[in-house]
């Protein structure tokens, strides 16, 4: 991978709206993943390291909170369109590679239709929308991989408002600049994407990785 400049990452971040405490986190994180890159780490090791470094952060940020994601079973939240960077698809279609396992690629194509955004998300069947990575019982298959965006999302209200079936309804999550700052500085290094955070979605980039790939099941 090219070397990447640290100035033009900082340019970028100075023109988002962020607010101070993530922008201070943003700079940090990015100082930190370029590095990284520039050091000869690739993609996947660099996934790897962030996703340790938010989870460590979250320890920490989410004691003495009972959130509604606790031993949850529902599933609702893995029905909503997932923004995540090309690093993290290329840690996924290494994952998936690498075990052997089952994906189903036709329902990836499928949703691929309905990225534009959100609302046209929800025009697609309950069916549809629901992650490739739940199994039967509506666990993560890929929880030790999965996004930084859902690393993040912990519910703090209602569970029953977490319900997608028929109607999207706003739950409140417990949030802190550093969350947003992870997820920034993840894709403002990104190569496919910079500088422009949070424009891509997982079904269409996962699927066109593992085909590139040769995957085939």
């Amino acid at each position: 991978m090219r070397k990447i400049n640290i100035d033009v990452v900082r340019h970028n971040i100075k023109g988002l709206k962020l607010e101070d405490e993530t922008r201070k986190f943003t700079n940090l994180f990015s100082k930190m993943f370029v590095e990284m890159i520039n050091d000869g780490l690739d993609q996947v090791d660099v996934t790897l390291v962030a996703h340790e470094t938010i989870d460590n952060a979250l320890k920490n940020l989410t004691k003495g909170w009972n959130t509604s994601c606790s031993n949850c079973t529902s599933g609702d939240c893995c029905h909503q369109l997932i923004g995540t960077s090309a690093t993290e698809v290329a840690l996924l279609a290494d994952v998936i590679i690498r075990t052997n396992s089952s994906v189903d690629i036709d329902r990836l194509k499928r949703q691929s239709s309905y990225i534009a955004n959100s609302k046209v998300w929800y025009n697609q069947t309950m069916g549809d929308r629901r992650c490739i990575f739940l199994n039967d019982l509506n666990q993560c298959r890929i929880y030790k991989h999965r996004p930084i965006v859902c690393r993040n999302f912990y519910v703090v209200s209602d569970p029953k408002l977490c319900d997608t079936t028929s109607v999207i309804n706003t739950v409140d999550n417990l949030n802190h600049p550093i969350m947003d700052a992870m997820v920034t500085a993840m894709t403002l290094y990104d190569p496919c994407v910079r500088p422009k955070p949070y424009n891509m979605y997982l079904p269409k980039q996962l699927r066109d990785s593992l085909i590139k790939r040769g995957y085939k099941k």
